[in-house]
């Protein structure tokens, strides 16, 4: 009985492991037919040799520098033959050591580890070869499973298998992360080392050599201490190798460190490769980037190492920046000191909003008064926060950091904190290209808005030129037509009266029309409105400004330029009329291809496409090529006897053929100067971000805007080796030239004396039944001298220009 009992057992244990058997084969047939199917789903691993990981895509400029890269991982390729022998040792003694004898697993190292961390009781080596973290970094997930880890290592059996061992080394080179943002040595040898892989010494890879199993741990400038220690393990490693003696790494690790150190201990630990980005044009590059994000989307643009060329010139960037800056810099006190005079530094157009709800409802007054916090906070910023801030951030602190942040936000509600703002735009008007653009101040976090074409502004007189070129299309005035610059009243529609001025509040009498934009007479510019109307002005200036019409108020202050325009706007409508009235586009690249130097997409061909098609079918002349003539000849007068004429050339060195016009809006908050020569067209802006907020007493566009206009131009010439070349006095198809009395600006009258100017008009045209030509009326001979009554009264009784009013600040609403 007990011999059929134990046969029981047996058989019983037999089915058992039998069961158990089929169920582990069931189980290990669908795990292997899992690592199989996962095997041969990775197509990529056969397509390693052409191995494209992702590269910046970098700018250039119209010479072919380097302007700047985007990129979310910085990465350069690098073969391996151009990485130092030393510094591939020093990888493969920490990582691989038995990498050309092993066929993707290591088995001896695998064991090595384990009875290494058994002794150690804790993981403190690793059994994996260089190909199953490539593998890993390549196709698999960071957990750590045994699937995952079985997944790994059957993967780097294939990539061992197609590829040879330098091909895997070279991979594992590029693709590696080293921290900080740093992906491929070549990116880790220029951040941490500032130098080419190929000048990478022992020392150097031997630290590097470390961050691939924990960039972080032992980053030499986020973590040095470790760095260092850690580094002193990778030399014992190469030491017990017998790649160096034990006295050559105690000499290269000493010499080393005390260099380095010097270096490293300084170096905020926030730093990456976002941080050291070559960008020398920044708004002009943000303006690209999303161009670019349009065109491709972000993949492309981060990953896919695009090379874009740009018609942007450094050279000519660089005088641009420097010509703002020093006006700026300039500027700054002098608006602060004006906007802390008003109401302490507080927004007093709210006050005035407040004034007019209290005449709706019972508000309570507002009572001004000395604030005893905001006196504090306004001291503590001015002589204490910097070196708070600085302490704070030295600190591992962060609650103490994000109190500094969150006081120096809250204090910059004081106007005095406020910076003056600008841009600039300089493009050849003939293709369209940009060759110079500055959005802002420093581009920073802070202040990335681009004002050059996001930034809608007032333009005050800088307007004038659309409103004169649209009564010249409508054969309404002419070059030299008289108007009368006296005081006027102009009641609207709703019965409310506006009284336009001229800047010092003095008065010509006549002025033939050349001579009252020379000089900004707005009581003029009302006059050419009120001949006109504001739907053709607004036609016109939205045709070649490319504005959207509903920008434009029509209303009488349309002719003194309330309505707001950007500086490319304002720079594409001078331009169409510097480039004699043809369609101008405003582009700022040229070509872009792939990192294999295909081309993409050539913008510039596509643009010329365009034009030749407008061309062919009778578009391309966005206005009459005689309008732009006789408007670029009034604009002379402005750069060489006008509002423009002491800022371009006096003060900005500029002595060649220029066109153009100043502008300054009410209470010198916009300052202006829109202008071309033959060749080029620059637009520049001045102005707080808070519009209500003035640049101070007399900063006008003709003082300050001028300026930089000038010294660009100059610059711009100089490095050409020539001077601005006249503009062509040929006078185009449909231009008319005539005399008028010098005295009225009217037509002449044979009984006169003959003392005449010369003038410019429009032909007639045929506008549906309607025949339209310039007209006006003849002299009468009565050449009545024209003088203000302000300089008379001054004349007869010695008052100086205060006592008459001249420099009253009653005088100034839209200025020149």
């Amino acid at each position: 009985m007990k011999f059929l009992s134990t046969e029981k057992k047996i058989m019983t244990f037999e089915k058992t492991s039998i069961k158990v058997f089929i169920a582990v084969a069931l189980l290990a047939g669908i795990f292997l037919g899992f690592i199989i199917h996962a095997v041969e789903s990775q197509k990529d691993i056969r397509q390693l040799s052409t191995f494209q990981p992702a590269l910046p895509t970098r700018i250039y400029d119209v010479e072919g520098r380097l302007i700047a890269e985007l990129f979310q991982h910085k990465r350069d390729l690098v073969h391996l033959n151009q990485i130092p022998r030393p510094v591939v040792a020093a990888f493969l003694a920490v990582e691989d050591s038995n990498f050309y004898n092993h066929f993707g697993i290591d088995f001896k190292g695998i064991l090595r580890a384990m009875f290494a961390n058994l002794k150690a009781m804790s993981i403190v080596q690793g059994g994996s070869t260089l190909t199953q973290q490539l593998v890993k970094g390549l196709y698999t997930e960071s957990e750590r499973t045994l699937s995952r880890k079985l997944y790994e290592a059957i993967l780097a059996l294939e990539v061992e298998y197609v590829y040879s061992k330098e091909q895997i080394l070279e991979m594992y080179f590029n693709q590696t992360y080293f921290g900080h943002g740093a992906y491929g040595i070549s990116a880790a040898a220029r951040f941490y080392f500032d130098k080419s892989v190929e000048e990478l010494t022992l020392m150097e890879g031997a630290v590097l050599a470390a961050l691939p199993k924990s960039p972080h741990t032992y980053s030499p400038i986020r973590s040095p201490h470790q760095s260092r220690d850690k580094n002193r393990v990778v030399l014992n490693r190469l030491v017990e190798l017998q790649l160096l003696t034990k006295e050559e790494s105690n000499t290269l690790y000493d010499e080393f460190w005390k260099a380095y150190w010097k270096k490293i201990i300084v170096t905020p630990p926030s730093i990456n490769m976002f941080g050291t980005r070559t960008n020398q044009a920044p708004y002009f590059v943000e303006m690209v980037r999303q161009e670019l994000i349009g065109m491709y989307g972000e993949e492309a643009v981060y990953r896919k190492g695009l090379q874009v060329y740009t018609s942007l010139n450094l050279d000519y960037q660089k005088k641009a920046e420097e010509a703002m800056v020093e006006v700026l810099k300039e500027l700054d006190p002098v608006a602060r000191a004006a906007n802390k005079s008003d109401y302490g530094g507080v927004d007093y157009t709210l006050l005035s909003t407040y004034n007019s709800l209290q005449s709706l409802i019972p508000l309570p007054g507002v009572k001004r008064e000395y604030s005893l916090r905001n006196d504090f906070r306004q001291k503590m910023k001015d002589r204490t926060s910097d070196a708070y801030e600085l302490l704070s951030l030295s600190l591992p602190l962060r609650e103490h950091n994000e109190l500094s942040q969150e006081f120096l936000s809250s204090a910059r509600e004081f106007k005095s904190e406020l910076e003056v703002q600008g841009a600039f735009i300089a493009l050849e008007h003939k293709t369209g290209r940009i060759m110079s653009l500055i959005g802002g101040r420093e581009f920073k976090s802070t202040n990335q808005f681009n004002r050059a074409i996001l930034a809608k502004r007032q333009p005050g007189s800088a307007f004038k030129p659309f409103v004169y070129g649209a009564a010249l299309e409508d054969r309404a005035v002419h070059y030299a037509m008289g108007f009368l610059d006296a005081p006027l009243i102009n009641i609207q529609p709703d019965g409310s009266q506006w009284e336009p001025v001229n800047y010092e509040g003095t008065y010509q009498g006549y002025v033939p029309l050349f001579r009252a934009l020379a000089l900004s007479l707005n009581l003029v510019s009302v006059q050419v409105y009120d001949k006109v109307g504001p739907d053709k002005i607004i036609q016109f200036a939205s045709r070649i400004t490319k504005a959207p019409i509903e920008r434009f108020q029509p209303n009488p202050s349309l002719a003194l330029g309330a309505s707001e325009l950007t500086p490319m706007e304002m720079a594409t409508g001078m331009s169409v009329i510097a480039n004699e009235g043809r369609d101008v586009i405003p582009h700022g690249i040229l070509y872009i291809t792939d990192r294999d130097g295909n081309v993409l997409t050539n913008v510039e061909t596509e643009i010329l496409d365009v034009l030749n098609y407008k061309k062919k079918k009778g578009e391309i002349q966005l206005i009459e090529e005689g309008v732009a003539f006789i408007l670029r000849k009034m604009m002379e007068n402005v750069v060489s006897g006008g509002t423009a004429s002491r800022g371009i050339r006096v003060e900005g060195g500029f002595t060649g053929h220029g066109a153009g016009k100043t502008g300054t809006t009410s209470g010198w908050n916009d300052a202006w100067f829109s202008g071309f020569t033959r060749d080029y067209t620059a637009t520049i802006w001045l102005g707080m971000d808070n519009g209500s907020m003035t640049l101070g007493r007399h900063q006008s566009g003709g003082m300050v805007a001028t300026r930089i206009w000038g010294k660009y131009m100059a610059h711009v010439y100089q490095s050409q080796n020539r001077t601005a070349e006249p503009f062509s006095q040929e006078l185009p198809k449909g231009v008319k030239t005539a005399s008028v009395c010098r005295y009225t600006g009217k037509w002449p009258n044979p009984a006169c004396d003959k003392e005449f100017y010369g003038t410019y008009y429009m032909d007639a045209i045929k506008v549906g039944n309607q025949i339209k030509r310039i007209g006006g009326e003849q002299c009468d001979c009565h050449h009545i001298k024209s003088e203000s009554i302000l300089d008379i009264l001054q004349e007869q009784n010695s008052y100086t220009d205060e006592e008459i009013g001249k420099k009253s600040d009653k005088f100034r609403t839209i200025l020149q």
